[in-house]
């Protein structure tokens, strides 16, 4: 499916709106919160009344971003808000339980560059094509006449380098890399993002990744490569689950490798499960199997059954694929 963000009809919404509410999904990688911040405070210089939220708390990696003292874990009353900004996801479960609840009948405006589900065009920007929400956040504010200052330039650059593997992954083109330009030029540090969010890893993730590497298994002649974090490594490692994001690029990292899986617990009989490939395997159609979705070679689902049956359906799932 092609989906064309519709930017004209968007502005609108914004210019029209007073009171808005910027969300984004619950377990925040570095785009949700980067994208959350970039255009809460872009909607501030406008004038708009703006809250921020998200329902969990934010990653370690994360801590030095600017801005992070604006945003919110608890939620306002939706019927004080004009209209509610859904970032990097366009599922309102997604944002997390409480905001579900509360959301019917609100109106709302999804910005974001993932498949899955699909809201209507008109007066949304959803574009798959994009490297990350926040490429799409940025020409927001700039159509929208915002002043891109060091703080909405940084915010902005770890969402894209974030969703881009720090510009490994295939999303990254030559206009990504020309945006990355421009956002350095506005002030952005390539040296401090990547120091802050790579080279700041706690005593604690060494061990929780030392013990999910133990579970390391090979599928499928070596072509499918599976972790498993439980929530007692979290517990023996002294670790939070925000330790965890990157591991599954020890496993996608091997040779001949095509898919990866991370399987981690959640709750009892609930499993978070990330999928990540190489080349020619669409792990988006994977994840939509199961209720989930992403990009063709990063996607993510959750599954509510025990361990050796998510296990289970998740490699038979890959051996479909790779078949």
């Amino acid at each position: 499916m092609t989906l064309k963000p519709s930017y004209d009809s968007a502005i609108q919404r914004l210019r029209d709106a007073r009171r808005i509410l910027v969300v984004s999904h619950a377990n925040p990688d570095g785009d949700a919160i980067g994208s959350t911040l970039a255009f809460g405070v872009g909607l501030k210089q406008l004038g708009k009344q703006v809250i921020m939220y998200n329902q969990d708390k934010i990653p370690f990696n994360l801590q030095f971003l600017p801005h992070l003292n604006e945003l919110t874990n608890k939620l306002p009353l939706l019927s004080d808000i004009d209209l509610v900004v859904m970032l990097d996801c366009s599922q309102p479960k997604r944002i997390g339980e409480e905001f579900e609840k509360m959301v019917s009948g609100v109106t709302c405006m999804y910005i974001d560059h993932h498949l899955g589900h699909v809201a209507p065009e008109e007066g949304n920007c959803i574009d798959p094509k994009a490297a990350s929400t926040s490429t799409l956040i940025y020409k927001l504010l700039k159509l929208l006449s915002v002043q891109m200052t060091t703080e909405i330039a940084t915010l902005v650059y770890t969402g894209l380098v974030m969703d881009t593997g720090f510009f490994k992954y295939s999303n990254t083109t030559a206009e990504v890399l020309e945006l990355a330009a421009e956002l350095v030029r506005l002030g952005a540090s390539p040296a401090d993002v990547s120091q802050s969010a790579l080279e700041n890893a706690p005593p604690a993730q060494l061990r929780l990744l030392s013990l999910v590497l133990e579970t390391l298994e090979f599928h499928f002649d070596g072509q499918c490569a599976s972790l498993v974090l439980t929530k007692q490594m979290l517990e023996e490692a002294g670790a939070t689950s925000d330790m965890a994001e990157g591991f599954i690029a020890y496993a996608r990292g091997i040779a001949g490798v095509e898919v990866a899986a991370l399987i981690r617990e959640q709750e009892s009989k609930r499993y978070k499960i990330s999928l990540r490939s190489k080349k020619t395997i669409n792990v988006a159609d994977l994840a939509a199997q199961f209720g989930g979705g992403g990009h063709k070679h990063a996607a993510g689902c959750t599954i509510e059954k025990q361990l050796p049956e998510v296990r289970s359906l998740i490699l038979a799932a890959i051996e479909s694929a790779i078949a």
